[in-house]
């Protein structure tokens, strides 16, 4: 009876060490990006023909809802991405409204959109190594910061994207280029819309293992989001 007992709690032991086991690799495969200054990416007018303001709008884990983060400190940090139960990234998505200004937009005079990051390596736990910006000219989103968060983030889900690494390689910049977009100008002013999120299979690439302690953090190498008008 005695070494029946043992057995059983022997067994008992070794099952709550795997749960225990499990239980913190949930944890190590969760993703963050930490920043020294989550300030640290800025959004730059490179031509005097167009003047350039913008709204961010991110969802916030505090309140349990979207809200407007443009004058805030960490207006750029996304929230952490779950590598186990990625239902839960849903509220990731940082949206960006760009509101351009200027008489160059009655001529249609294209506008390239540089963003730039400073890691080279495909392989460093750099935020750039693991994002996707997606951009696009959109009208109408709605009057309050979740309805344009909302909005947005449903377009995005389908459209393509632009990405810093690219298979084995890396750039550090990525170019995008608005044009013709004549009829989406109102009032003299310009709006085009960016995402800035995780790309899953980016994330799927680093491996994460029990030695990480509860999170992953990737720094934040994003420097820049440039405008100018073509030809400057």
């Amino acid at each position: 009876m005695r070494r029946f007992q043992a057995k059983l709690i022997c067994a008992l032991l070794l099952m709550a060490l795997n749960l225990a086991t499990a239980f913190v690799g949930v944890y190590a495969w969760l993703v963050s990006n930490r920043q020294g200054d989550a300030s640290g990416m800025r959004i730059q007018m490179y031509t005097h023909e167009l003047d350039l303001s913008y709204r961010v709008y991110k969802y916030s884990d505090e309140v349990k809802g979207v809200i407007e983060a443009t004058d805030m400190p960490d207006a750029f940090t996304l929230l952490e991405y779950d590598s186990v139960f990625t239902d839960r990234n849903a509220n990731t998505p940082i949206i960006v409204d760009f509101s351009l200004t200027g008489a160059v937009l009655s001529e249609s005079t294209p506008i390239r959109v540089v963003s730039s990051c400073t890691a080279a390596s495909p392989t460093a736990k750099a935020l750039s190594n693991i994002i996707e910006l997606k951009f696009a000219l959109l009208n109408n989103m709605g009057e309050d910061a979740s309805a344009v968060w909302s909005n947005a983030v449903g377009y995005f889900e389908n459209a393509s994207g632009s990405r810093f690494k690219t298979g084995g390689g890396k750039s550090t910049s990525l170019s995008y280029v608005i044009g013709d977009y004549g009829s989406h100008v109102a009032n003299n002013t310009l709006h085009f819309f960016m995402q800035l999120d995780y790309a899953p299979d980016l994330v799927g690439e680093f491996e994460f293992d029990l030695a990480d302690s509860q999170t992953t953090a990737f720094s934040n190498d994003l420097t820049t989001i440039c405008c100018n008008v073509e030809g400057d």
